[in-house]
């Protein structure tokens, strides 16, 4: 019973983003700020049972060992807050990662996911991508070790619809 309403919630959420975007107003009601860096913001939405990682624009000068421990962090969140959905923001993400960084979060990050009870996750892109999102065509499907499906969308109106969708049992 609880899901449901949850469920509810996050779609009357994503009916009000077509008006005003709440992951935008930091003093929001709906919203806790939970960790900052320099690199990257991390709100927690608990009515809608949804951790976001808002990647910023300095990403640009960050180092590797600088944008991991802002991963690490969103991680440990996740493990710790468990909420259902994750949303990452990286349409200001300027950092160019290792080679061995999709390695490193499959062993380090991942299960931390996993450990939260994580449902679905959808990174926001922004257009001109150069793989296929969700928009064009690609279907939310589990990466790696995740036990969960992650969905790369162009908008976040169609990331915020896929998370509201019901298909998904916990």
């Amino acid at each position: 019973m609880a899901r449901r309403v949850g469920r509810t919630r996050l779609k009357a959420w994503v009916a009000t983003t077509r008006e005003t975007d709440p992951l935008n107003e930091r003093n929001s009601e709906m919203s806790t700020e939970v960790a900052t860096t320099e690199y990257g913001v991390i709100t927690h939405y608990d009515e809608w049972s949804t951790l976001e990682l808002k990647w910023l624009a300095t990403t640009k000068n960050a180092s590797e060992e600088q944008a991991r421990d802002v991963m690490a962090l969103f991680a440990a969140e996740t493990e710790k807050l468990k909420p259902r959905f994750l949303l990452v923001d990286t349409t200001e993400f300027f950092h160019r990662w290792a080679d061995d960084m999709m390695a490193w979060r499959d062993r380090e990050i991942v299960p931390l996911y996993n450990a939260g009870g994580v449902a679905k996750f959808a990174f926001v892109t922004g257009d001109g991508v150069p793989f296929p999102t969700v928009e064009s065509g690609a279907e939310p499907a589990p990466e790696g070790p995740a036990a969960f499906p992650t969905g790369w969308f162009a908008s976040r109106d169609r990331a915020y619809q896929w998370l509201a969708e019901t298909d998904m049992a916990r």
